[in-house]
């Protein structure tokens, strides 16, 4: 078409049709376009490296460890954002770590108190994860670091108080158990039941625990069987006995004996006897000893009133006092006679030996563990027979009560478990291998008797005094190992002092054998016998026995006058016996100076 301008306009015809798509052209990438792109990515990853390295080294360093504020990261400013999120994954996991401590101290506490059933368990935890949250402030890569310890202190938290609630509720049963016993037998021992409902109540009672989980029927019917087998042992009560005799482990299945409680009751009853026998003859024994004591003692009240009046005229009642202990009336007439006639005989020196003797005789039994042999009628036929003199006897009786009373006391298991460890404590702080100090600690004992028989003597003296108690035992024990212990340290002391000094002597005579030449002559024992002949010479041996260092004046081959130590003036004396050799004289003497100590 033409227009004005002369310009043909050809009019314009759309290309695209129906059913035509556009298509965009090729785009892949150039092969640098792709380099640069895994570059980016490798760069991205190591720097991750990087900064979770630089953070961990961080960490080691970091002020975590005694800061009280966890949040504190001025003194990271400098680092990348990607260091400070591990550093903060750190310090959560560090902190989660001292947060699983405390909580496990916390559980020792809950687990005491705990419901029986373990329902209260969640509570517990959650509470302490929330104290664990807040200390994050919700701060997302501190949370992240703490949850695998968070989460591993939870689950073994939870199995140990699985385990705890289990150990608990069987204990309980098993304490329960043990009660219960005692309970039924009560019913049985007031006349309520009869022994067969008790032991059928028993047999219910382990049933219901083994129903309750709480333990098996084979463990609790063996519990219930040994608990009344120890109260039959404990308080002999042949009741007990007969109960566990008729209980389902006694019988055993199908009603069948079981062996094995058949011999645990057997056991059981011989221990009983066994024991009733010891019970009864340590009876017989402590009223033997006490009729002894009341013998003298109804003798030393009539012998006072001898001692005032010779002439005293016993009073029935004073013969009745004695024969209800069976002293005959023979006997008290003869001790009678004997103080009639008292003024009439002549205290000699054959009583007075006597007297000794027995005394002597008495204060040594004291310490033994037979006791003492000399009886009060031992001292009355002495006297009867005119041994002893009627005026000893006061003193005398006196002695044998002391040793009475204490004697019992000293050889008691109180003070004899006492006595064994205050030595073998001893034996520990002292070397004991050393002969010296060996005879000290044995001596330790005898020290320590003497001391503690003192005391009991002190302790009868008082008025109104009793048999003392086991408190008052172990006071008055302490009070003999106070006495004794400064005496046996001062002993200790020297004995070290003398040990010390021997030390040093033994010194000396080495120096001198150190001279000895083994090759031409030394000297011999010979040698410094024949020179403490000598005038010389025996000042020089009257100093060695002072001491070796005792300085004394010695004139040298020049003529000049030296003060010197005594040992060594003795070994240049010795040399200057011979024109060559004599080396060792003091080392001669020093060693056949032990060897005469030790009885060579």
């Amino acid at each position: 078409m033409a227009t004005n301008t002369g310009i043909e306009v050809t009019a314009l015809k759309p290309q695209a049709r129906a059913g035509d798509y556009y298509v965009r052209p090729d785009q892949t990438p150039s092969g640098i376009e792709q380099g640069l792109a895994r570059l980016a990515g490798t760069m991205s990853k190591k720097q991750k490296e990087e900064d979770k390295a630089t953070a961990e080294n961080l960490h080691i360093s970091d002020s975590l460890n005694n800061a009280n504020d966890i949040h504190d990261f001025t003194a990271y400013a400098h680092e990348s954002a990607g260091v400070v999120a591990h550093l903060k994954e750190l310090r959560g996991r560090s902190y989660a770590h001292k947060w699983r401590t405390e909580t496990e101290n916390a559980y020792k506490e809950f687990a005491a108190t705990s419901d029986e059933q373990g329902g209260d368990y969640h509570s517990f935890m959650a509470e302490r994860k929330s104290v664990l949250a807040e200390s994050f402030k919700g701060d997302r890569f501190m949370i992240a670091g703490a949850m695998s310890v968070m989460n591993e202190a939870d689950q073994n938290m939870r199995a140990v108080h699985r385990q705890y609630l289990d150990s608990r509720m069987r204990t309980n049963t098993s304490n329960e158990l043990d009660a219960n016993v005692d309970v039924h037998m009560a019913s049985f021992l007031s006349g309520n039941k009869t022994l067969q409902m008790v032991a059928s109540d028993i047999d219910d009672m382990v049933q219901t625990a083994h129903l309750t989980g709480g333990i098996t029927n084979s463990k609790g019917n063996e519990q219930v069987f040994n608990r009344t087998v120890a109260k039959y042992k404990e308080t002999g009560d042949y009741n007990y006995y007969r109960l566990a005799s008729q209980l389902k482990f006694a019988k055993g299945k199908n009603g069948t004996v079981n062996t094995k409680a058949e011999s645990v009751l057997g056991d059981a009853f011989e221990h009983v006897e066994y024991e009733a026998q010891k019970a009864q003859t340590l009876s017989d024994q402590e009223a033997e000893k006490q009729k002894k004591i009341d013998i003298q003692d109804a003798w030393n009240a009539i012998n006072a009133k001898f001692f005032d009046n010779p002439n005293y005229n016993v009073t029935a009642e004073d013969s009745r006092s004695l024969t209800v202990l069976g002293i005959k009336q023979t006997a008290i007439n003869a001790v009678r006679d004997s103080y009639a006639t008292m003024n009439d005989v002549t205290r000699g020196q054959r009583h007075v030996e006597y007297a000794a003797s027995i005394r002597a005789q008495i204060n040594d039994a004291m310490y033994d563990p037979n006791g003492v042999q000399v009886t009060n009628d031992t001292l009355l036929a002495s006297m009867v027979y005119g041994d002893i003199h009627p005026s000893d006897m006061a003193s005398l009786q006196a002695s044998l009560k002391s040793a009475a009373q204490a004697t019992p006391l000293l050889q008691g298991p109180e003070i004899r478990d006492y006595k064994s460890t205050l030595i073998e404590r001893a034996k520990k702080a002292f070397a004991y291998d050393d002969p010296a100090n060996a005879a000290i600690i044995y001596n330790l004992e005898n020290d320590f008797d003497e001391a503690f028989v003192e005391i009991i003597k002190g302790h009868y003296k008082q008025e109104g005094a009793m048999t003392p108690s086991n408190l008052e035992l172990r006071a008055y024990a302490n009070q003999a190992k106070d006495t004794i212990e400064m005496a046996s340290q001062l002993k200790m002391d020297k004995q070290n002092e003398y040990l010390e000094l021997e030390a040093s002597y033994d010194a000396l005579a080495d120096t001198s054998a150190a001279q000895m030449d083994y090759s031409i002559n030394d000297a011999d024992m010979e040698d410094v016998e024949q020179l403490f002949e000598t005038k010389g010479g025996k000042k020089i041996k009257a100093a060695l026995e002072l001491d070796p260092l005792t300085p004394i004046k010695y004139k040298n081959s020049d003529g000049v006058v030296e003060i010197i130590p005594a040992h060594e003036a003795l070994d240049l004396r010795i040399q200057a016996m011979y024109t060559f050799g004599g080396y060792g004289g003091y080392y001669v003497y020093r060693e056949h100076q032990k060897a005469k100590k030790r009885g060579y």
